[in-house]
């Protein structure tokens, strides 16, 4: 196999990867996603225990682990081999689990899927390697252009995400668009007959109070 063919067997899963959990990260640091559906697989998923670990959105151990991942991958000699190997190797265990999760749960987020299943790949990719002793030669193209795909990688779907509208239900984005300028619309959904509803109300009420100038409530 060709020096070239050899690589990306590493690096094309482990950008893949890193793509998939920068948009996944966006969606996760937002209110209302950008790439994924609302209401969808994504979505549900976001809202499981398995969301995040210790504070922190899940997809960002996926950007932090594929940046890794790529930071091994052009590394040259017998120790980062290895040590890729093992990284992988945990990380496509973590893999399989949480694609047992989206199983389970029975709904699968298209992002979610790609991530883990490129991690497995990378984790044979570097079984691969271990065994045939190869590396990215020093100064190959392979390694810049890595370079350059991995920036691009981070870069864009964060650039998407800050350019994007998320999308909205009808009958929310109406009554945004019929916010007088300079304040700011705030839609409540509540049913009238709930208690709590009503205990809602009491705790936002004073909340409002120093800022009603500024905001108008809707409630639906």
């Amino acid at each position: 196999m060709k020096r070239a063919a050899k690589a990306s067997t590493v690096l094309v899963p482990a950008l893949v990867g890193l793509t998939a959990s920068v948009m996944l990260l966006v969606d996760y640091l937002r209110p209302a996603p950008i790439f994924c559906d609302e209401g969808g697989g994504c979505d549900v998923i976001k809202h499981t225990p398995f969301a995040g670990f210790m504070g922190i959105p899940t997809p960002a151990f996926g950007v932090v682990a594929f940046a890794v991942f790529l930071v091994l991958a052009l590394t040259r000699g017998q120790t980062a081999r290895a040590v890729l190997l093992i990284a992988t190797s945990i990380a496509a265990g973590v893999a399989l689990f949480l694609l047992n999760v989206q199983r389970t749960y029975g709904v699968w987020c298209v992002f979610c899927v790609v991530v883990d299943v490129s991690t497995v790949l990378v984790a044979l990719a570097a079984a691969y390697r271990v065994k045939s002793k190869w590396d990215v030669p020093t100064r190959s193209p392979e390694l810049f252009g890595t370079a350059a795909l991995a920036v691009l990688a981070i870069a864009a779907p964060f650039v998407v995400g800050s350019l994007s509208k998320p999308k909205l239900p009808d009958v929310i984005a109406m009554e945004l668009a019929e916010t007088p300028k300079g304040k700011v619309t705030v839609v409540d959904f509540v049913d009238f007959e709930c208690p709590w509803c009503r205990m809602t109300h009491e705790t936002f009420a004073p909340i409002m109070a120093p800022v009603r100038d500024r905001v108008r409530v809707v409630r639906k």
